[in-house]
């Protein structure tokens, strides 16, 4: 019975760290996070509503002064590329609508597996 015990704390351990992998937690006005375990995600989001300063957007490379129009992830693993997956557009400055750009695959764990993001912004 402690052999059980220790077996399935052993696996609950490991898949927290490995299922952890956030920049920023979802709380923010724009963000970028990655995880990985079984599954690959990216998943990168923003508020239309706010601009960006350098005040909000800890730890995601922004433009500071913009609008954020729309947002992209993607993510590279082996020879599988998916290429940029988009957000909706916002369709004006300070629109009241909250944007994310999704994607995810099955982990190959023969392969590294790199993920990415990038914002747009209005002129």
């Amino acid at each position: 019975m402690k052999n059980i015990f220790k077996v399935v704390l052993s696996i609950l351990i490991v898949s927290s760290i490995v299922f952890t992998g956030s920049l920023v937690n979802a709380q923010t006005h724009f963000g970028f996070s990655s995880s990985s375990g079984i599954k690959i995600k990216a998943e990168s989001w923003f508020s239309g509503a706010v601009k960006v300063t350098k005040n909000n957007h800890s730890g995601v490379k922004m433009k500071n002064g913009k609008y954020v129009k729309r947002t992209a992830v993607k993510i590279v693993e082996g020879k599988y590329n998916s290429g940029w997956v988009y957000s909706k557009k916002s369709p004006k400055k300070k629109a009241k609508v909250f944007y994310r750009a999704i994607k995810t695959k099955n982990n190959n764990p023969f392969h590294t597996s790199k993920t990415s993001y990038k914002f747009e912004y209005f002129k």
